[in-house]
């Protein structure tokens, strides 16, 4: 029951543009409420008495593919989070360090799911939340639909991948007047894809808080050190664009350069714990145009533009 109140006081529904229609105590009840309202998202815990939420969200595919589906789960959990991933959701949280900014953050992307089943006049999908998807289910969960992801703009030849973290999330948030981050999140977005797609193969993911999963492969092969070199030139565009518009200091953390599609879920870990283990001292010198790119793991690294230095 708090957990229940605690999601229904915590989340700005209406500047989300939602609305709770029902809370349940179980997954029978939770089916039943469902039946009725035919919501647009259910969010449920995995274990529930009378029905656990396994049985509630194969019960509703069932019957429905377009409702979204977001878990609360906890690490003890996170097998059971991977079968559910199979099933058909969309995320999930873990309850016990689950904030109201990343539950909106996570309903704002899933509100773009839904708009991505929407087509348009010319039948198209909307938008590239589906991309998000199929990326995440594969790094994370090492779920992998081989004929969804054939359809991504990526080939397995130089395949490189960065985690890029924004700084100063909340200044750009001020600075374009986005209270809940949604706003920030898209625009980010944007510039990179509209980078990524000049420069050629390419894609941009949103991950959590203030990190994005960026991309880039190539048609014909290169040495991995040209390769690796092309793809820090992609990230230093993509850099200087943020800048320019919206003011924001990134840092990024790069994997090794691999053919494959089978050593995504490898070069996300690398990339991360390098942005992980990041170091930043001094005010830098804004007209410094140096580079720091620091060996961490064997095939991870940070990398970083003024004003920060990385150690």
């Amino acid at each position: 029951m708090f957990v229940r109140l605690g999601v229904k006081m915590s989340v700005h529904w209406e500047a989300l543009g939602m609305e709770v229609v029902a809370d349940c105590a179980n997954g029978k009840q939770a089916l039943e409420a469902w039946e009725m309202y035919h919501p647009d998202i259910v969010i449920t815990d995995i274990k529930m008495p009378i029905m656990d939420g396994m049985e509630l969200i194969q019960k509703i595919r069932e019957k429905d593919k377009r409702t979204r589906i977001i878990i609360l789960t906890v690490l003890e959990e996170f097998a059971l989070a991977k079968q559910a991933i199979s099933f058909g959701v969309s995320d999930y949280i873990l309850k016990l360090t689950m904030t109201p900014a990343e539950m909106e953050n996570i309903l704002s992307r899933v509100k773009m799911e839904l708009e991505d089943l929407k087509p348009s006049s010319n039948g198209m999908k909307t938008s590239d939340a589906w991309q998000e998807k199929i990326v995440k289910n594969y790094v994370f969960y090492h779920v992998l639909d081989r004929q969804q992801f054939s359809k991504l703009p990526l080939d397995d030849i130089n395949l490189a991948m960065a985690v890029m973290e924004l700084d100063n999330f909340d200044a750009v948030c001020e600075y374009l007047e986005d209270s809940h981050g949604s706003l920030v999140i898209s625009a980010i977005l944007n510039i990179i894809r509209e980078l990524l797609e000049k420069d050629g193969r390419g894609l941009c993911i949103y991950l959590e808080g203030k990190r994005f999963l960026i991309l880039s492969s190539r048609k014909s092969q290169v040495h991995s050190h040209i390769a690796r070199l092309q793809f820090t030139d992609r990230l230093d565009k993509i850099r200087r664009r943020l800048a320019q518009y919206y003011k924001a200091s990134v840092s990024f953390g790069i994997s090794g350069v691999y053919d494959g599609i089978e050593h995504l879920p490898d070069m996300y870990l690398k990339c991360r714990n390098a942005l992980d283990i990041k170091f930043y001292v001094g005010n830098g010198n804004e007209s410094d145009e140096l580079y720091y790119e620091i060996p961490y793991t064997k095939s991870g690294f940070a990398y970083a533009h003024n004003p920060f230095k990385i150690l």
